[in-house]
């Protein structure tokens, strides 16, 4: 409850997410008027939810149902553990199907109500089932009527009604694309007005619900320009797509911008010239024992060449 969506909290002044305006729609809970708290789950120190089953039963469920339904025998080899430090031996032996996993759920969740010997003060050491049928037997029930059951699986978006009676939304819609365009004579009078769009998102041409901020009933309005996507899921691929397309087109100019950096660089580089290296002002020999004997004067005397070659290269420093 703590990170529920907009549509379903929205006009709830006790929501602990998004903040709230004058132009936010009232949110699915608001219109069937339902009262709900938000709790907050807590955490150990690796971040995983710990829960706290004394101030909030529903969590002691939670424990029991994932215990059992992780380690049901229809489902062994499929469970892979809480993390990746705690997992069985046969994980990723075989994938369980959505079928078998649907039943399994079913099954826990009938053995868990149906057990009986529970301690808590409501049940007294019957069973979840039993105290159920006798709080329910002795309740009020409100049931939704067709037209408030359909708005659950209906979206919802803020639009204003023009000069002609049409209304537009976003739904379908793509960057730089026109929307679709809703009309009926119901909306004629209502030019300028703040309404809510209800649709289906998986068929956008078959019409919108057309009520007013407190959520009044006004009219249908058909399909009078469908210029946009007839489905919400193929207006996101569609952006996806574009998204994509941006993006390359933005690294294929990065690199040729640093392509073309590079030439220009290339081209206006000096050619390389070495310095003139300076004549010294006099030379000296290395006079130290070992380079005497490189030279062969040191030990057996040395050479004539070596010597005639050595006065030159005196000669040479002197001029």
């Amino acid at each position: 409850m703590l990170f529920m969506p907009l549509k379903m909290t929205g006009g709830q002044p006790n929501r602990r997410r998004w903040r709230s305006t004058d132009e936010e729609l009232p949110g699915l809970l608001q219109i069937l008027e339902i009262r709900y708290s938000v709790t907050a789950v807590d955490a150990d120190a690796a971040g995983r939810g710990k829960g706290r089953g004394r101030s909030k039963p529903v969590e002691r469920a939670f424990l029991d149902l994932s215990k059992q339904i992780d380690t049901h025998p229809f489902l062994a080899g499929a469970y892979t553990g809480r993390s990746t430090q705690d997992r069985p031996e046969t994980h990723r032996t075989r994938v369980a199907g959505w079928a078998d996993f649907i039943e399994v759920v079913a099954r826990v969740v009938a053995e868990h109500n149906a057990r009986t010997g529970r301690r808590t003060e409501a049940a007294a050491r019957r069973s979840f089932d039993a105290v159920w049928a006798e709080e329910y037997s002795a309740a009020t029930v409100r049931r939704l009527t067709p037209s408030q059951a359909a708005l659950l699986l209906l979206a919802a978006e803020p639009s204003q009604v023009d000069r002609s009676g049409c209304v537009r939304i976003n739904a379908g819609r793509g960057a730089g694309l026109p929307a679709n365009r809703y009309h009926a004579a119901a909306l004629t009078d209502r030019a300028g007005e703040r309404v809510v769009v209800r649709f289906d998102p998986a068929d956008l041409h078959a019409g919108v619900g057309v009520y007013d901020r407190e959520g009044r009933w006004i009219c249908h309005a058909p399909c009078l320009a469908p210029v946009g996507f007839a489905d919400t899921g193929a207006a996101r691929d569609w952006e996806r797509a574009r998204r994509r397309r941006r993006k390359a087109a933005e690294a294929e100019l990065a690199a040729v911008r640093d392509m073309q950096a590079l030439e220009s660089a290339h081209r206006e580089l000096p050619p390389a010239s070495e310095p003139e290296t300076p004549r010294p002002a006099a030379v000296r020999l290395v006079t130290t024992p070992a380079a005497k004997t490189l030279s062969g004067t040191g030990a057996g005397g040395g050479s004539r060449k070596f010597l005639t070659a050595l006065r030159r290269f005196n000669s040479i420093g002197e001029d």
